[in-house]
C-alpha cells in the first residue's frame, strides 16, 4: 500500500513551510475540501497557486511536470471560474474531468479540474483524447446540461440541418431523437436523409449491444432501441414550420456546403428556430465550415441582435491542430448552457480512469 505521512495544520501553510526545508517535490496535488456551503477559500488564491507551483515536481530541463487535481463538485456554489481565474493568473492550463453516474452521461457525481504546466502530461493519450476538441464530444457538452433538466426517460429532441456533423450517441436506449432536415430543395435532392437516419439508427443500436454486452453481461437480453433518426425531408425552412407545437431542445443547423447558409442565413431564419424551441434555454448550433469563415461576422452580429449568448469552437482538420475543418457556433439565451463549449472536458465512467490519468508516466 501507500506510505502516508500525515501533517496536521493549515495545509497552505504547511506546503509553504516545505519550499525551503527542500522536501521531495510531488507529483500531483490533491485538493479535496470545497463539497460544502464553506468553502476554505485561501485554498484558491493566487498565493495558494504559487505555492502549489513550487511544490511540484520538474523534469530535467526545469519544467513543471505536476499536475494539481481539484474537487470542484458543490452543490452551492460554481467553482470552476475560481478555479480557472486562479490557475490563469499562474500561467496554467485546465482540464476539466467528469465522472459519471450513468453512461448517458448527463449526470455526474463528482467533477475535477486538473490544472497544470506539463507538456508531457498534455501528450497522455487519454488527454490528448480530451483535448482533440472533435464535433461530436463538443456537441455531448454542450447537450448535457439540457438532458439533466429532462425527466428521467425523456428523450432529448434534435433537430438535425444537413447532417453534418458525427452525434456522440448515449449508451443507453431511448436517450435522444433527431429529427432529420435538407437544408435547403437542392439539397433534398441531392441526400438520401432516408439512408442516413437507416444508418445512424443501426450505430445507436449497436452502441447499445456493445455496452450492455462490456458491462452488463448477465443480461442476455439489453433493451431494445427504439429508432432514434426520423427523415422528415424537403426544405426545413417549410417542413418545421409545420410541426404542431414546439418540440425541439437543440437544433443543428450543419449543411454539407456551409456556403448555401449565405442565401439562407438572416434574423428571420434565428427567430424562426427560437420559436420551434420547447424551452427557453434551447440551443442552436451552426456549423461553419473553414472555406465559408467570412460567415461568422454575420452570425455573430445576428446573435447580438436578438441578444443571444454565443461561444465558438474550432474542429482540428485531421492531425494537424494548425488546421482547422470548421467553427461551431453556439447561440443560446442562457449563458450557462455554454459554459463547457470550447473547453477540455473528459468524460470518463470510472474513478480508476481519473487516477490513471494522473500517475505520472513521465519519469
Amino acid at each position: 500500500g501507500a506510505a502516508i505521512d500525515l501533517v496536521l495544520g493549515d495545509a497552505r501553510i504547511s506546503l509553504r513551510r516545505e519550499i525551503p526545508a527542500g522536501d521531495d517535490p510531488y507529483d500531483v496535488i490533491i485538493l479535496d475540501a470545497f463539497s460544502g456551503d464553506a468553502i476554505p477559500t485561501h485554498l484558491l488564491t493566487a498565493e495558494a497557486f504559487e505555492i502549489y507551483d513550487r511544490r511540484l515536481r520538474r523534469d530535467a530541463s526545469g519544467e513543471n511536470v505536476g499536475v494539481i487535481a481539484i474537487h470542484t463538485s458543490n452543490k452551492y456554489l460554481d467553482l470552476e471560474p475560481v478555479v480557472r481565474a486562479a490557475a490563469d493568473q499562474q500561467d496554467f492550463r485546465c482540464l476539466k474531468v467528469t465522472v459519471a453516474r450513468r453512461p448517458d452521461r448527463a449526470h455526474a457525481i463528482s467533477d475535477w479540474m486538473l490544472v497544470t504546466r506539463s507538456a508531457q502530461f498534455l501528450q497522455r493519450p487519454a488527454v490528448k483524447r480530451a483535448c482533440a476538441d472533435n464535433e461530436a464530444e463538443q456537441i455531448v457538452n454542450a447537450l448535457s446540461p439540457l438532458r439533466a433538466e429532462l425527466t428521467p426517460g425523456t428523450p432529448l429532441e434534435i433537430a438535425l440541418i444537413g447532417g453534418r456533423v458525427n452525434i456522440a450517441f448515449s449508451n443507453e436506449p431511448n436517450q435522444e431523437h433527431i429529427d432529420l432536415y435538407a437544408t435547403s430543395e437542392q439539397e433534398a435532392a441531392q441526400t438520401d436523409l432516408g439512408d442516413l437516419a437507416r444508418q445512424m439508427n443501426q450505430q445507436a443500436r449497436e452502441k447499445v449491444v456493445a455496452y450492455y454486452r462490456a458491462n452488463e453481461p448477465a443480461n442476455p437480453a439489453p433493451p431494445a432501441p427504439r429508432d432514434i433518426a426520423s427523415s422528415i425531408g424537403g426544405d426545413h425552412r417549410q417542413a418545421m414550420p409545420r410541426s404542431p407545437a414546439p418540440k425541439y431542445d437543440a437544433i443543428i443547423l450543419a449543411p454539407a456546403d456551409s456556403r448555401a447558409l449565405t442565401k439562407i442565413l438572416d434574423r428571420g431564419l434565428l427567430e424562426m428556430y427560437e420559436r420551434q424551441f420547447r424551452r427557453t434555454n434551447g440551443l442552436l448550433l451552426i456549423r461553419v465550415d473553414a472555406q465559408a469563415a467570412e460567415l461568422l461576422p454575420r452570425i455573430r452580429t445576428l446573435a447580438k441582435a436578438l441578444q443571444l449568448q454565443i461561444a465558438e469552437c474550432k474542429s482540428p482538420a485531421g492531425t494537424n491542430p494548425a488546421e482547422f475543418a470548421a467553427t461551431c457556433v453556439y447561440l443560446c439565451r442562457d449563458g450557462r448552457v455554454l459554459k463547457n463549449i470550447g473547453r477540455d472536458v473528459l468524460w470518463t465512467d470510472q474513478y480508476s480512469n481519473l487516477f490513471e490519468i494522473l500517475k505520472s508516466s513521465d519519469k
